[in-house]
């Protein structure tokens, strides 16, 4: 049990989220921990984004909005910013998936660098629970959502995110950590719950797929063809376009278990 709470830094990325951006910042601030620094990093929009910020701004410990060079760029603004032991970002559309998850991890002291929980995926027609892969899978693939992970601050702003990569940074960063040896611990919570209609890597779009893989490639994960996973994501495309949705309920149940 920590007798002290530790400040823990929440990051807000956003871009003409109009639509979803209130209910992260409800989520945030619904909280019961008590020591919260919440950064939002806005890329510039237009839709009535700021109009949203702005009237919780009091709540707020910083908020920015101008143009970055995309979502990483954004994110490692935010990390500049940060002062906290431990941050974690809960990106537009995103939430924590109770009001006393925060007190809940942070009763706890860590001696880890990397804490991380299960994730509740909103596909928008369902939310289904997805609980870590071993961490021996990282090697492989994203084995935790990023939503549901705590980083120490110094070390992110040790190693920021890659740039170069439009959607696998964060998996990026977190191989190389394991690579490193830096310590990761698993939680029994779920942390998050991740907005999977609007995330980007989840956009249901060819030329985001091919990029994505393309990126893995260059971190020397993905090994397969282009082609078959285009393939696939046809097929998966076409089966949630044509399925009712109690069917697509269960489909997702058994991709996730």
């Amino acid at each position: 049990m920590r007798i002290d709470n530790p400040l823990i830094t929440v990051i807000t990325v956003s871009y003409n989220s109009v639509s979803v951006i209130e209910d992260t910042i409800e989520s945030v601030l619904k909280q019961t921990y008590p020591r919260i620094e919440y950064i939002i990093i806005d890329g510039g929009s237009r839709d009535g984004t700021v109009d949203i910020i702005r009237q919780y701004e009091k709540s707020i410990s910083f908020w920015i909005s101008e143009k970055d060079s995309g979502v990483y760029h954004a994110m490692n603004k935010g990390i500049d910013r940060a002062t906290g032991e431990w941050l974690i970002f809960m990106n537009s559309g995103d939430r924590f998936y109770s009001e006393t998850i925060l007190s809940q991890v942070f009763e706890h002291e860590y001696k880890s660098d990397i804490i991380y929980g299960a994730v509740e995926l909103d596909y928008g027609f369902t939310k289904i629970i997805k609980r870590p892969y071993p961490l021996e899978c990282l090697p492989l693939h994203m084995c935790f959502s990023h939503q549901s992970c705590f980083v120490r601050t110094d070390l992110m702003k040790k190693t920021k995110f890659d740039t170069n990569y439009s959607i696998v940074a964060d998996y990026a960063f977190f191989l190389e950590q394991y690579k490193k040896g830096n310590l990761f611990h698993q939680l029994p919570f779920t942390i998050s719950t991740y907005d999977n209609v609007n995330g980007i890597s989840s956009a249901p779009n060819i030329k985001v797929l091919i990029r994505h893989l393309n990126e893995l490639q260059r971190i020397e994960v993905f090994h397969g063809s282009i082609h078959f996973e285009i393939l696939k994501f046809l097929v998966k495309r076409m089966i949630r376009c044509v399925c009712p949705k109690f069917i697509l309920k269960i489909y997702y149940r058994k991709v996730n278990d």
